[in-house]
């Protein structure tokens, strides 16, 4: 999705890799995306040299049949982690830094339908910007 603008590398910099496993916990049945579709031993590499701390995560999803593959990602993940509390231990260096990062290619990644000064990004922006009060009272309730 993201390779034609930018590279893994660029990515995994800027961007914080959370596998689904670790936000549902074992309650919930894992989404595909969170089983993960056996990806070829090349994305397997690429993806364990970007993000060399989740290396469990994409053994246990290469590790043989689907069945195999969301029992060992529970196995990592055996309770559920707010996606705020994941967030909060991010320290301000690491975002100063994701930031830098991500600065260096994001005129790459924004797009608009059309022209004018209010892209996509910004949009998005400013409905979370204007929503602090339910974001953070929507995060309390919710069981992510």
């Amino acid at each position: 999705m993201y390779e034609p603008f930018i590279n893994l590398e660029e990515f995994a910099q800027a961007v914080v890799y959370v596998p689904e496993a670790q936000v549902v916990g074992n309650k919930v049945p894992l989404s595909l995306w969170g089983k993960g579709p056996k990806p070829s031993q090349s994305v397997f590499k690429r993806l364990k040299q970007a993000y060399p701390q989740h290396a469990a995560v994409f053994q246990a999803i290469t590790a043989g049949a689907e069945g195999g593959r969301e029992k060992k990602l529970r196995a990592l993940f055996p309770r559920a982690v707010k996606m705020a509390e994941i967030l909060r231990n991010i320290s301000a260096e690491e975002v100063q830094r994701r930031q830098k990062a991500l600065a260096t290619f994001a005129d790459r990644l924004v797009i608009a339908t059309e022209d004018g000064g209010r892209d996509a990004l910004r949009i998005l922006l400013e409905k979370i910007v204007s929503n602090d009060e339910e974001a953070a009272s929507r995060s309390e309730q919710s069981v992510l």
